[in-house]
């Protein structure tokens, strides 16, 4: 399945970030930003804040890593947590 308007990017943990999003926020676009924080989802129109999330998107997405073209974006599962002391 293609969707054009959906990029998909790993942000490696020994990155260096100078941004730490406390929140999960989705930029829609110019008009609309959704931030989820744990109790609520807001929806943010205020230009002057779609502005602050588009920049930290913006700086997140220049460290993130795609898979590139032609290539599968999954990832190999995570390997069991051993439960043994």
């Amino acid at each position: 399945m293609s969707l054009p308007s959906v990029a998909f990017g790993i942000i490696p943990q020994t990155a260096w970030r100078a941004i730490w999003p406390p929140e999960t926020f989705v930029v829609f676009d110019a008009d609309r930003v959704l931030v989820e924080t744990l109790s609520a989802e807001i929806a943010i129109t205020r230009p002057s804040e779609i502005a602050v999330y588009a920049k930290a998107f913006g700086e997140l997405q220049q460290l993130a890593r795609s898979p590139g073209p032609g290539r599968k974006a999954g990832c190999r599962p995570p390997r069991p947590i051993s439960t043994r002391s």
